[in-house]
């Protein structure tokens, strides 16, 4: 049980308990969990201190024998990091909030009924 739902457990509505259950559903998710590990190692690949490839590390202008010359850092990235398995990633993420924030749109009128918050509510559907 996460701290959240130890906390509203303490609640008299219902309707509020299922929505922190459906976040740390959410939470828990393959889709999100994939997102958040494909976020932490694309963070890691660009940070100039953890690979060589996406800034420099020294100065990029040189002379040696009368001649300057300017080095050019290109980033690149790796296979794992292609376009198609970023999109899945993406992808599978955005359907699993989908199906969280719909429990939640649905649910949220009734906490605020639950708990007595008077709350006028035009969720479009």
């Amino acid at each position: 049980m996460s701290e959240l739902q130890a906390a509203t457990r303490l609640s008299s509505s219902a309707a509020l308990r299922e929505m922190v259950i459906a976040l740390d559903e959410l939470r828990d998710s393959a889709g999100y969990r994939g997102l958040d590990d494909r976020r932490g190692m694309d963070y890691h690949r660009r940070r100039p201190q953890s690979v060589p490839h996406t800034a420099p590390r020294a100065g990029t202008w040189s002379e040696q024998n009368g001649h300057e010359s300017i080095a050019l850092v290109a980033p690149q990235l790796e296979p794992e990091a292609r376009l198609p398995l970023v999109h899945q990633a993406v992808e599978a993420a955005l359907l699993e909030v989908a199906a969280a924030m719909t429990k939640v749109r649905h649910l949220a009128p009734v906490v605020f009924t639950e708990l007595g918050i008077v709350c006028a509510t035009d969720f479009g559907d």
